[in-house]
């Protein structure tokens, strides 16, 4: 479960990412790996409407900032699948 405080910013992606980046530095026994897991993605306080799409939308942007379409290529490869609620 990912919280994000008030509305889906790029600060809470970033942060969502940053929380990957530091996944990927737990050390695994050699064969095994870290168990498959799915992106709850909840915004709190939220006065923004959103749709249910909200979350497939923001991954899917295209941006020329090579940085911010990393972010959303390793959010997508990392939570095949996610939920979206307000």
């Amino acid at each position: 479960v990912f919280v994000a405080n008030g509305m889906a910013t790029e600060q809470a992606l970033q942060t969502l990412g940053m929380s990957l980046a530091a996944r990927s530095l737990v050390r695994l026994e050699e064969g095994s790996q870290l168990p498959k897991q799915e992106l709850v993605f909840v915004v709190n306080k939220n006065t923004l409407r959103y749709e249910g799409s909200a979350l497939e939308k923001i991954l899917e942007q295209k941006f020329d900032d090579a940085g911010r379409q990393e972010l959303r290529d390793t959010v997508r490869e990392c939570f095949p699948e996610g939920s979206f609620f307000t």
